[in-house]
């Protein structure tokens, strides 16, 4: 086999079992190695595979509250996928009728095979270590009580925070399958609830007035999930009870669709 003049730089012959091998190399890429026999031909330059975009995603997180009458038909259409879209379809005619409520609807767009983030959330500040209270260095023999009794300021002071952010969000990974029809899904989503703040004892002063401390209390619905759906469909990814709301619980439901990138 005859090779082009521009790419005789380096040149050697190999026989191996009477078939005479030319190797080939050039300083910018590497190139075949061929048999001369052989009807491969070796190109002046190597050809680069085009990488396949990613295609892109919508994606919806809906949390909605029903009561307790409405769930388990609703549990029953999801858990067969032929009657996940109409489980989709009587939670939202279930909303319009004011029979469920809608707590949040996350929803992002962005490219498969890429981490996406969906959150509606505040941070709430609180306290966790305090200063203990200062009192006189000197304390008289006599009326002892009484002194301290007279001392003008007598607290805690705040001297640690931490920071808990508190509502809805959602965190996803998507994989589409060669054809589109399938999508495989990494999903946390949460829901976090500043329920009440809670009092401690903290002592008690010598004019008998106790203090005390106050710290939140967060009540967390939280769901990680891997699981398979088709393209366009929905699903229901937890169920969970509503604090201070008796016989009314929460649903996670989720849907995706993906369309290939042109």
């Amino acid at each position: 086999m005859t090779l082009p003049n521009s790419s005789r730089k380096s040149r050697r012959r190999l026989c191996v079992r009477g078939i005479t091998i030319t190797a080939l190399t050039i300083a910018t890429a590497p190139y075949l190695v061929v048999a001369e026999d052989s009807p491969a031909v070796v190109a002046d330059k190597p050809v680069a595979s085009a990488a396949k975009p990613p295609s892109s995603i919508f994606a919806e997180c809906r949390m909605v509250i029903v009561p307790q009458k409405s769930l388990f038909p609703i549990i029953a259409d999801f858990s067969d996928d032929t009657k996940a879209e109409a489980g989709w379809e009587r939670v939202e005619k279930a909303i319009e009728s004011g029979e469920a409520t809608l707590a949040a609807d996350l929803v992002v767009k962005g490219a498969t095979e890429q981490p996406l983030v969906g959150e509606s959330a505040e941070e709430q500040r609180f306290p966790t270590e305090f200063e203990p209270p200062q009192l006189p260095q000197s304390i008289p023999a006599e009326n002892a009580t009484e002194s301290l009794k007279a001392w003008p300021h007598v607290g805690l002071s705040p001297i640690s925070f931490e920071t808990q952010k508190v509502g809805e969000s959602m965190e996803l990974l998507v994989h589409a399958s060669p054809d589109g029809s399938w999508l495989d899904v990494d999903l946390t989503p949460q829901h976090v609830r500043l329920l009440r703040w809670d009092k401690f004892d903290a002592g008690k002063l010598a004019d008998g007035t106790h203090l005390s401390i106050e710290q939140p209390a967060f009540q967390t619905m939280k769901d990680v999930v891997n699981l398979r759906i088709r393209n366009g469909h929905g699903a229901l990814i937890g169920v969970h009870k509503v604090p201070d709301l008796e016989g009314r619980f929460e649903l996670f439901l989720f849907r995706a669709t993906v369309t290939p990138a042109k």
